[in-house]
């Protein structure tokens, strides 16, 4: 089992935020079993993901009344367009501009299964305007139905002129699965990328999404299963996801009320030379806030008051050999290095 610490602020939108992390490869399985075993269609997968966003991004932006959806060749720009007749319905000014403007129907064989959504707006009568016509200057919010999960190279023309000017506008991004530009199996950037304030995501969190250079684009990750749990519930990935609450719940023990700092651990904290009493300081403070009851700290003799005075909790003496040897033998768990420096002797 593989665990990766999320280090993206995640948000639950109406469902509990899953532990497991799936591939591309892995979400494109599920998908198929999804569709198999509850008789759905990978068509209607789009449409609940799609109100999915739509739901998210009025409870994100209520008072919201104008809309710039950037829609791309593919599933993810399939949504946008879905996402925009949802919000024409309920009243909202949108403007979609799609990778080829009033002709990008010409590109429908290219991906025959993904045209439907496209084509209905047109249809309509409605505009597509092109990567060359000036963004609104006056929208609510920016949606990023480019790329999605599916992209594994760098973006080029016109993905990645649509990705700059969004980045440019003062407008915030909601993201589709994962922001453009952003690879979905490492969180690697090959080249453009959304710069993103939320992100939705469906069926499973994408290792992408948590990863690499994830905390500078995906902003707040919001997830929705799109009802699919009869199935998801029956599969755990071999990659999973700890943060914060896992804590408490897996690896710190709940301690007794009666119980005395003596019966949970004694930390000894060996390092901060000369001027480097600020990293021994905070080790020091972290391993007490994570409920070690007994920390001492061997160090520097001029870093004495500065530990002592910053936090009296914590218990310091000057570094000596006799002074090592004893209290290597009464902790029960020994951290050597912040701040220690490279001299020798």
């Amino acid at each position: 089992m593989i665990s990766l610490v999320s280090l993206v602020m995640i948000y639950n939108s109406h469902q509990l935020l899953p532990d497991d992390i799936w591939t591309t490869k892995q979400i494109v399985g599920l998908q198929s079993e999804i569709v198999k075993k509850m008789h759905i269609s990978l068509l209607e997968l789009m449409h609940r993901a799609a109100k999915a966003s739509f739901d998210c991004i009025i409870n994100l932006w209520p008072d919201s009344r104008h809309w710039l959806i950037l829609c791309g060749n593919g599933s993810n720009g399939q949504k946008g367009y879905i996402i925009a007749e949802l919000a024409r319905k309920a009243g909202i000014t949108v403007t979609v501009m799609g990778c080829y403007g009033h002709f990008f129907h010409k590109s429908f064989n290219k991906y025959p299964k993904y045209q439907d959504a496209q084509l209905n707006w047109i249809e309509r009568g409605e505009s597509i305007y092109s990567v060359h016509t000036p963004f609104p200057d006056k929208v609510d919010i920016i949606i990023d139905a480019l790329l999605g999960i599916e992209m594994n190279n760098i973006p080029i023309f016109p993905y990645n002129i649509l990705i700059s000017r969004a980045n440019q506008h003062p407008a915030p991004i909601f993201s589709i699965d994962i922001p453009s530009g952003l690879l979905a199996d490492t969180g690697f950037p090959p080249g453009e990328v959304i710069n993103a304030a939320h992100t939705i995501t469906f069926i499973g969190i994408k290792p992408g999404l948590i990863t690499g250079q994830a905390r500078k684009y995906v902003g707040k990750l919001h997830y929705h299963s799109l009802d699919t749990n009869v199935v998801l519930n029956k599969h755990h990935s071999s990659i999973s996801r700890w943060d914060n609450t896992c804590l408490t719940e897996k690896f710190l023990p709940r301690k007794i009320p009666t119980s005395h700092k003596g019966q949970h651990g004694k930390l000894v904290l060996i390092g901060g030379d000369i001027g480097t009493a600020g990293a021994i300081i905070l080790t020091g403070k972290a391993a007490l806030r994570s409920g070690t009851g007994l920390v001492k700290i061997i160090t520097h003799k001029f870093n004495i008051i500065p530990v002592l005075s910053n936090c009296p909790e914590l218990m310091v003496q000057e570094y000596s050999t006799n002074t090592l040897e004893k209290y290597i033998k009464w902790a029960n768990t020994i951290i050597i290095g912040p701040g220690l420096g490279q001299k020798v002797g």
